[in-house]
């Protein structure tokens, strides 16, 4: 059966040429005559592919048992050379002349460099491996850049029914052998991978099972699927994954599966050689599509579905009012049935105010008429506000929400949506709700409900009919928009059609091609249908493979016998990183010192494109753009701040990068001191600090939060520094009493008030100090208690780079009210570095920041977190390591943070390390991977930022200097009408302009404002156990350890202190959840004003979009809180049995939760009136910038239009202006890319 087939195939081949011939493709014909010779020999061809000092000739001569081909460390093979067995040993050189000629083997190396002459080189030598019909097929390098070379590889190829890929051990993973070994895999040829050389292999830098699983995983994330991937060396024969045996068996397999696999190889080579003729066919049509493609150049390639789209953009504007009652009706009633808004508290409100409807209902005795009215009126607004917020949050806004995105879907302008949007209300009023009371009804628990489904009923009614009337609202102001332009559309869908031609041209010659891919494949249906199938190649791994034999006496010293480390390999165990093709960390990132390099290089591409764009009266606002764009890529600087509990390691880990002990590693967190560490100035050389010492008011205001922290009252203005010594006498008389959150704020008293008398003298000013004093104004409490901030001026690897280092106070109790100074940093550093310590991964503080991080981390622009677990050389085993990192992972996911740039460091080793030139010392401590990470970060995604704005720049100057270009060729004609459209339109751009107007979103902003204060309140009642919980907890309230009464008083302060923290985490996050909604809702409004400009003026160039940037309102304090209540305390903790075991817990939380939950929700109200004047002062300067942005993209584009019609330049002068400008754009983009 196999014969037959094989024999349909031949003449199915046969066929194939004689079409190739007519079809006037010779070349392509011979290779079918090949392939139909090939298959009448019934021969199988296995080629041996691969980089040139892969060892493939040396690897064939092992193979074969003969030294038949030159081998060196050099190329070798510029021709096919073909072996065969045969009985004798000889040489068959064929010439391109058509000669043959039969020469010893040991003449033929020669002949087989001889590219030029010999077309084929066959060698013939006993080989029982290949039987009759085996064939190998040694090909010249893959990576040769000579043409013959390129071709014999090819034409093996085409022959090849397997192909072996062979690889150096140190190269497995370059580029080109994947790119090579895909292609393989494209033309349906079967593929087995050698990785050879593996005696290059050093286990103790990376196990063999490590390296095998990232090849095997490289290449399958290049989807190249090797039927197998065989590890050689003929170097060191015993090596124990030496499979060179295995090969010689798998070769062995082949040949006796010959005619299958060889059936399956000639059937795929005809399918593929079709393919070739279809591309034939495209190469001849090439100066036809290249005469097609000129003539189109000004159609856009999808002009076709524009033109379609146009066509169902008319007949859309026809149906607009139909389809916009009918949407915004049934999203409407969808809504309304789904918004539950009589929950059970309004239920309950409902309840009392119908009670307060009822005959007899009376309220006191003296005065009752007056009492009960009053009453009546209290219940009812109860009720009333209470039913209208549920309308409000949970139906009203979702309803408005439908109808703003329905207007913007339209393309209508801010203030036409808003209109519609305002028409949409439910008014909840109390006569309304008096009405809605049946006459005699009883008020009891099933009236209630009836008359809540009632009230609901008709609020869901009103909010359907408000969204029908909006619709009708946004049809009028579609139709009137639609007005503007419909005459405009309706001519540009008939002139997209007369302009077709060229595309429908173009489009013929695709469907010549493809007829004759579908005629040529249509004469190969057995060769089709047989390489569809394929064929199965034996298992490798099943194979045997001749192990080597161990010593006698057991001593032989095997090369991958397992060595105990002196540590563990930290960066093996980081994670989140980028992968290469193997599963393995990607290669290296740039230099840091290159990071300069490209921003300087940058910047020296803009300002040769500003002096160029300086000569052109019509480019000279671009020019101006252009220097500033260069001024501020060439001064860019990145941020990266260290967050973490103090006892992280934050400043070991900050040494550890900067590799100097430059910080002093202090233990004492008292002090919310910055220290940043800056690259070094001509004023502030190396090593030198400037130390801001607080103000003297700060200094007295972190005593009195320290000695209210311990129950000390302290008035307002009253303290005076010279009665700290008083005060702390008289804590120190009860310090067992202080519990253990309240140690850090007595060390900080007693620092103040042993170092007041040195540091009065200085607060408030600035001290320069040399290494010696700034490491004691770090260390020293009694020096850094006084300390706001310090810059270190340290020249590093990190300050070449162009990073400084803020390392940030510790997210402890005692700087919990410095949260606005870590949000500020969190919210604008370039990139974020927390690091927690192995021993106590997560801590109550770390939780609470990485909360406010998971907060606030979708409006960050960039994912800039890196997450360090720090002193992880404590991990006693790689198990243990993993099970804390695993630990951290899991803590990570729960705040939202998943897939995290996790690296487990030792700064220890890694400050060791760097100190003694030792890198792999440095890459066991784990800093090594972080530093790579950090530097592909900074250098591709953070460039890429910085980049951005500038290209824009540059890439609108271009276009100025096209319409300067256009200018210039046009004749006096042309120029004139020119002239006359930018007149008209210049008006209109400029009336467009002015309707800009940012207010429009002021509505949706304090919409979005209210709903996520909204869900504050609602967070706070749901985390409220949780957080007292944690606060009021047997660890803290124990009676061992002294009066318990304190312990009560201090928890319940911790408590006030870890709620007032997170209203401000919350409110900040609101801030900068806003903060985002506004700059996407600015952008937005800003590109529809940009796209309305542009269809009223062509000569508009828009202005590269920046977003704004948005100050931080200053939320210091969302709820001042409570002292505690002794008799409140007392009354619920009688005892530790009967505080935990009993009811007291649970009693002193319900007590708490209502006697604050009402003051929060007011303290939220007023957050909501600091957030609407902070977003009226925002949006009136954002708004008064963008404005200034607009007139001046619109002057500097109509100045620009009015100087390339009205002085045109010299045609020659503008050409090369305009190339020139392309080319330093093309240049700056290329530059932008590096390192990506």
């Amino acid at each position: 059966m196999i014969a037959e087939k094989r024999n349909r195939v031949i003449e199915e081949l046969e066929a194939l040429g004689s079409a190739l011939r007519e079809q006037g493709d010779a070349a392509l014909a011979e290779k079918a005559d090949a392939l139909a010779a090939k298959g009448r020999k019934s021969e199988i061809y296995f080629a041996f592919c691969g980089h040139f000092s892969a060892g493939k000739s040396s690897l064939i001569n092992h193979l074969c048992g003969a030294r038949l081909l030159p081998s060196s460390p050099i190329p070798t093979s510029a021709n096919i050379v073909a072996i065969r067995s045969g009985a004798t040993s000889e040489a068959v050189l064929r010439y391109r002349d058509g000669r043959e000629a039969r020469v010893r083997i040991e003449e033929a190396s020669k002949y087989a460099k001889a590219g030029e002459e010999v077309r084929s080189v066959e060698l013939r030598h006993p080989i029982p491996m290949l039987g009759d019909g085996g064939v190998l097929l040694d090909t010249p390098g893959v990576d040769s850049t000579d043409d013959l070379h390129r071709q014999s590889t090819e034409s093996a190829l085409h022959l090849a029914d397997v192909v072996f890929y062979v690889m150096d051990y140190n190269h497995v993973l370059s580029e080109m052998n994947m790119d090579f070994a895909k292609r393989l895999s494209e033309m349906g040829k079967p593929l087995v991978l050698v990785v050879n050389q593996i005696d290059k292999h050093r286990e103790e830098e990376v196990p063999f099972a490590s390296f095998q699983e990232g090849v095997e995983n490289a290449f399958r994330s290049w989807g190249v699927k090797p039927a197998a991937c065989l590890y050689t060396t003929l170097m060191a024969p015993d090596h124990p994954k030496n499979e060179t045996n295995r090969l010689r068996a798998l070769l062995g397999a082949l040949v006796e599966g010959g005619p299958e696999l060889a059936l399956a190889g000639l059937a795929a080579a005809g399918t593929e050689l079709a393919e070739e003729g279809a591309r034939a066919v495209r190469s001849r049509q090439e100066d036809r599509r290249a005469e097609l493609e000129r003539l189109a150049a000004g159609e856009d390639r999808d002009a076709a579905e524009r033109y379609e789209a146009l066509r169902a953009e008319l007949e859309a504007r026809a149906t607009v009012r139909e389809r916009l009652t009918d949407r915004l009706r049934a999203e409407a009633t969808s809504i309304a049935d789904n918004a539950n808004i009589t929950p059970a508290t309004t239920r309950d409100a409902a309840l009392a105010f119908l009670e307060s409807r009822q005959p007899g209902f009376r309220v006191g005795l003296l005065f009752a008429a007056a009492k009960t009215e009053e009453e009546r009126r209290r219940r009812l607004e109860a009720f009333r506000a209470e039913f209208a917020e549920h309308v409000k949050v949970r139906l009203v806004w979702h309803v408005r929400d439908t109808v703003r995105k329905a207007g913007l879907e339209l393309g209508l302008g801010d203030a036409e949506v808003t209109a519609a949007v305002e028409t949409v209300d439910v008014e909840v009023t109390p006569e309304w709700l008096i009405a809605m009371v049946r006459p005699g009804a009883v008020a009891s628990g099933e009236y209630t409900l009836n008359y809540a489904k009632e009230i609901a009923a008709e609020a869901r009614l009103t909010a359907r009919r408000a969204a029908v009337a909006a619709a009708e609202a946004l049809a009028d102001a579609a139709e009137a928009m639609y007005a503007l332009d419909g005459e405009a559309l309706a001519a540009e869908a008939e002139t997209l059609e007369a302009a077709l031609s060229h595309r429908r041209a173009l489009e013929a010659l695709d469907a010549e091609e493809a007829a004759a891919r579908a005629r040529l494949l249509a004469l190969l249906p057995t060769a089709a249908e047989t390489a569809r199938a394929g064929a199965t190649l034996p298992d490798a791994r099943k194979l045997p493979n001749a192990a080597p034999e161990a010593a006698a006496d057991g001593a032989h010293a095997h090369p991958l016998a397992p060595t105990k480390a002196a540590a563990l390999n930290l960066s093996q165990a980081a994670s989140g990183q980028p992968r290469d093709a193997a599963g393995g960390v990607a290669t290296a990132a740039p230099p840091r010192a290159e990071l300069r390099a490209r921003f300087e290089e940058g910047a020296a591409l803009l300002e040769e494109a500003s002096a160029l764009a300086a000569k052109l009266p019509a480019l000279a606002g671009a020019s101006e753009a252009l220097r500033e764009k260069a001024q501020r890529l060439r001064d860019r600087r990145f941020t990266a701040a260290l967050f973490g509990a103090f006892s992280a390691g934050k400043s070991s880990f900050a040494n550890a990068l900067l590799g100097d002990a430059a910080l002093p590693v202090s233990p004492n967190p008292t002090t919310a001191a910055i220290n940043t560490v800056v690259p070094p100035t001509s004023e502030w050389p190396h090593n030198t600090a400037r130390v801001t010492m607080k103000t003297r008011e700060a200094v007295l205001d972190g005593v009195r939060h320290s000695l209210a922290a311990l129950g000390v009252a302290t008035p307002s203005g009253a303290l005076e520094p010279a009665e700290l010594p008083k005060r702390i006498a008289s804590l120190e008389k009860r310090v067992d009493d202080v519990p253990p959150g309240g140690k850090p704020h007595l060390a900080f008293l007693r620092a103040v008030a042993s170092g007041w008398s040195d540091a009065e003298p200085h607060l408030g000013t600035d001290v320069r100090a040399d290494r010696d004093l700034f490491r004691a104004y770090v260390a020293e409490e009694r020096k850094s208690a006084f300390v706001e901030r310090i810059e270190l001026y340290y020249d590093s690897p990190l300050a070449r780079q162009g990073v400084t280092l803020v390392d940030t106070p510790g997210a402890d109790s005692i700087n919990a009210r410095h949260t606005g100074v870590a949000f500020n940093y969190m919210k604008n550093a370039d990139a974020i570095f927390f690091v927690t310590y192995y021993n106590h991964a997560f801590s109550r503080a770390d939780r609470q920041f990485l909360e406010q991080l998971g907060r606030v981390k979708d409006a960050f622009e960039l994912d800039k977190m890196f997450f360090v677990v720090n002193a992880a050389d404590l991990a006693s085993s790689e198990a243990e390591l993993q099970d804390v990192l695993e630990h951290v992972k899991g803590n990570l996911a729960a705040f939202g943070v998943r897939h995290p740039r996790l690296f487990p460091v030792s700064s220890l080793q890694a400050l060791e390390a760097k100190r003694a030139g030792d890198e792999n010392a440095a890459a066991m401590s784990g800093i090594a991977a972080f530093e790579e990470r950090f530097d592909r970060f900074a250098s591709t995604e953070l460039a890429g930022l910085a980049y951005r704005a500038a290209g824009a720049e540059l890439s609108r100057a271009v276009h100025l200097a096209a319409t300067a270009l256009q200018g210039a060729r046009a004749g006096e004609t042309e120029r004139r009408q020119a002239m006359e459209r930018l007149a008209a339109s210049e008006s209109q751009a400029r009336e467009t302009a002015r309707a800009f107007d940012i207010d429009a979103i002021r509505a949706e902003v304090v919409k979005e404002a209210g709903e996520q204060l909204y869900y504050v309140k609602q967070r706070f009642q749901h985390r409220f156990g949780e957080w007292y919980a944690a606060s009021f907890n047997p660890s803290t309230l124990r009676e061992d350890r002294g009066d318990v009464k304190t312990s009560l008083a201090f928890a319940w302060r911790d408590l006030v202190q870890y709620l007032q923290t997170e209203l401000v985490n919350e409110a900040l996050a609101v801030s900068l959840r806003l903060e985002r909604f506004l700059k996407q809702a600015i952008e937005a409004s800003v590109g529809r004003c940009n796209e309305r400009i542009a269809k009223v003026a062509e000569a508009y160039e828009p202005p590269a979009w920046e977003e704004p940037e948005f100050r931080t309102p200053e939320i210091e304090s969302v709820w001042e809180g409570e002292a505690p209540d002794a008799k409140l305390l007392s009354s619920q903790y009688r005892s530790a049995k009967h505080f935990f075991a009993g009811e007291g817990r649970k009693a002193l939380r319900e007590a708490l939760e209502k006697r604050w939950q009402s003051n929060v929700s007011e303290a939220v109200d007023r957050l909501g009136e600091t957030f609407a004047a902070w977003m009226e002062d925002e949006l009136r300067r954002v708004g008064g910038e963008i404005e200034s942005k607009l007139e001046s993209a619109l002057s500097q584009s109509f100045e620009s239009a009015r100087s390339a019609w009205e002085r045109p330049l010299d045609p020659a002068d503008a050409e090369r202006t305009w190339t020139r400008l392309r080319s330093l754009r093309d240049a700056f983009d290329a530059t932008s890319r590096k390192g990506q």
